[in-house]
């Protein structure tokens, strides 16, 4: 056991040290990866943060939080540079400042943390409820109608009726449906994970 959580350890912070090297060297030029190696104290606290739940035997939870801290730099430094890049060219001359700093905005960090909460509630989830009896398979299938859902009454609907009150500063319609359908979906598929999990402790007790 000791040294499976030594394995575990060892394992993840080679990854996370890794990560640090590529963002001092590298790739330290890129937006979030120079903001981790400014900022090395926060990301020394995300480490710490990942490798925690080892002392209480949640490794499979220590696993997923650090895979969502390098996906979630990654997908956070070069999906958030592509949305900055097609939101500066909607800025116009004559464009109020507050909407062309909007547009400006690198929503990289944003992401980034997202997806470590989403690996963690996850890994979470993952680790309390028994995936023999609940198995992740029926919520993944649950899930596709409440995301369809959000996106026809939030998004296609309201821009189809209204479309006036969505200016520029807002993404096309595929990609605005897109992104409430995967937040939606992962939102979905925890949300009854967890009911699951409820459900199962209820008719245990």
């Amino acid at each position: 056991m000791k040294q499976e959580k030594c394995t575990y350890v060892i394992t993840e912070t080679i990854i996370l040290a890794l990560i640090a090297v590529l963002a001092f060297t590298v790739l330290n030029n890129e937006y979030l990866f120079g903001w981790a190696a400014h900022n090395w104290k926060f990301y020394l606290f995300l480490a710490g943060i990942a490798l925690l739940p080892i002392i209480w035997d949640k490794r499979l939870l220590s696993a997923l939080i650090t895979t969502g801290i390098v996906v979630g730099i990654f997908a956070g430094n070069y999906i958030g540079s592509l949305i900055k890049v097609l939101n500066e060219a909607k800025i116009v001359e004559g464009m109020r400042a507050e909407q062309v700093y909007r547009l400006r905005h690198h929503p990289g960090f944003e992401i980034w943390i997202c997806a470590i909460i989403l690996f963690a509630v996850i890994g979470f989830i993952v680790e309390t409820i028994d995936t023999r009896k609940y198995p992740p398979k029926r919520a993944l299938k649950a899930a596709i109608g409440p995301s369809l859902g959000t996106v026809l009454g939030g998004v296609i609907i309201p821009r189809l009726m209204y479309p006036y009150r969505y200016n520029d500063t807002y993404p096309p319609l595929l990609i605005h449906a897109c992104q409430w359908f995967l937040v939606g979906y992962a939102v979905s598929f925890l949300v009854i994970l967890i009911f699951e999990w409820a459900k199962s402790k209820i008719e245990g007790s």
